[in-house]
């Protein structure tokens, strides 16, 4: 499968910016996912190699992307990162809620709106987007331990070999295990945390 990639004219020597289809965050998604089933969370985010795997298991779907841990798999997930935790104190909050079946955020009233964009800046883009990934996001950057409580689909666990699982709704590509060989991280093992 091709990876659909579109690029940005850069501005003043900076690089271009890269443009994810939705295939390959679905790709990213279910290894992420696997990586939280495998024990790689740790507290305050993933342990040190996490986005070389990741790279590792996109290129298993995408035999010709350019998408490399550096810049664009830690970029993605820094982006997330700041979006989840926007939707996150949106929710949190009084006059906000969440609408499941859209995936987009609910406002009782326009002046509670107006206050929080005024306190969170970064959220005033985010009323009217779809976040079709929120739910994943939870498992994946939300701040308590992954507790594998809200994984969706996955057969095996750290102990379990890795089996071929069906693809998600809208993905084209069969689901590829991440290696065998990335070993399963001890819940206490605080080494190489980021």
């Amino acid at each position: 499968m091709e990876s659909s990639t579109s690029y940005a004219k850069p501005s003043s020597g900076r690089l271009s910016r890269r443009t994810w289809s939705v295939e390959e965050e679905l790709i990213l998604i279910q290894g992420l996912e696997d990586l939280v089933v495998r024990g790689w969370k740790a507290d305050n985010g993933f342990k040190a190699g996490y986005a070389f795997i990741l790279e590792k298991h996109i290129g298993q779907h995408f035999p010709d992307t350019d998408i490399k841990a550096e810049p664009y798999i830690t970029s993605k997930m820094h982006v997330w990162k700041k979006s989840y935790g926007s939707l996150s104190l949106m929710q949190s909050r009084s006059g906000f809620g969440w609408n499941d079946s859209s995936n987009t955020i609910m406002v009782d009233r326009e002046d509670i709106w107006d206050e929080h964009v005024k306190f969170d800046p970064n959220c005033k883009s985010m009323r009217y987007k779809t976040w079709p990934y929120f739910k994943d996001w939870i498992e994946i950057v939300g701040k308590d331990r992954a507790t594998g409580e809200n994984t969706r689909g996955y057969a095996y666990t750290t102990t379990e070999p890795c089996t071929e699982q069906p693809p998600k709704e809208g993905l084209s590509a069969p689901y590829v295990c991440l290696d065998e060989d990335i070993p399963a991280m001890e819940a206490d093992d605080n080494s190489g945390t980021s």
